[in-house]
């Protein structure tokens, strides 16, 4: 497949993930791109596609519409090209639908970081205001999320693509500029909306890393405690109203139920 002379949503995964040489040669036409009507794992995304369209449609009831349609862009002189899968209309919304099928194990998570790219990408081409993502996880489980439009990552991409574009037009090999990608600086996916939610990064947040340090340190703790604390109850005899050490008591109430009660917490009561 001949993939010159345009940058479309799968250039843009590579290109944010920093795969520019290979890209280039490719883009360039130095070398042929992988062949993949022998892979596995893209052939049979590409024979379940329509299936998982559909199974999303009807969870949704939505209806789809723009299949396969194809969008072309020319930003100073960069062409872009994309083609959704679909794209639904709501009463306030146009949103794309990708469709992608994976592995049993993977996750919604892993997902929406390996694709963020070309969904803003097709997002952006589409004019649309976000993604609805439809992954089928082996052959057991199907999710779906609502990706919003994040135009700050949509913008910083473009300017890392047109850098990219850049080397085509020269014919020069790209060789990374730490300093101008500072400068541009790379996007930022956890503030991009998913199911209108974002995520945080907190460690810099003093309070919570030592909360979350005390919660982990005490992991093992807590699980030798509820084991001791299922044994102790168990070594209480059914005609036992109470059974007692110099540092403990188990009590039995009057409904059945056992408690137990430190010598610390018996003084403080």
């Amino acid at each position: 497949m001949n993939r010159q002379g345009f940058l479309g949503g799968s250039d843009m995964v590579r290109i944010i993930n920093g795969d520019w040489h290979k890209l280039w040669l490719e883009k360039t036409g130095r070398v042929a791109p992988d062949n993949l009507d022998d892979v596995f794992p893209v052939q049979l995304g590409v024979l379940t596609e329509d299936f998982n369209l559909n199974w999303f449609a009807k969870g949704h009831s939505m209806n789809l519409v723009h299949q396969q349609k194809k969008f072309e862009s020319i930003i100073a002189g960069m062409v872009l090209r994309g083609t959704i899968d679909a794209a639904v209309y709501t009463s306030n919304d146009y949103a794309i639908v990708e469709a992608k099928h994976t592995y049993d194990y993977n996750t919604m998570n892993a997902q929406l970081e390996r694709y963020m790219p070309q969904l803003q990408f097709y997002i952006y081409m589409a004019n649309a205001n976000g993604a609805y993502f439809s992954n089928i996880f082996g052959n057991r489980r199907h999710e779906s999320v609502y990706v919003s439009r994040d135009n700050d990552f949509i913008y910083k991409m473009l300017d890392h693509a047109k850098i990219f574009w850049q080397t085509i037009v020269d014919d020069e090999e790209p060789v990374p500029d730490p300093e101008l990608y500072q400068t541009i600086g790379m996007p930022d996916l956890d503030k991009i909306k998913i199911d209108d939610m974002v995520k945080r990064n907190a460690n810099q947040d003093n309070h919570f890393i030592s909360v979350a340090r005390d919660y982990v340190e005490s992991i093992d703790a807590a699980k030798t405690n509820e084991l001791a604390k299922k044994s102790l109850k168990e070594m209480i005899g059914d005609n036992e109203r109470e059974v007692y050490c110099d540092f403990l008591t188990v009590k039995r109430s009057k409904a059945g139920s056992l408690r137990i009660t430190t010598k610390k917490e018996s003084n403080n009561e």
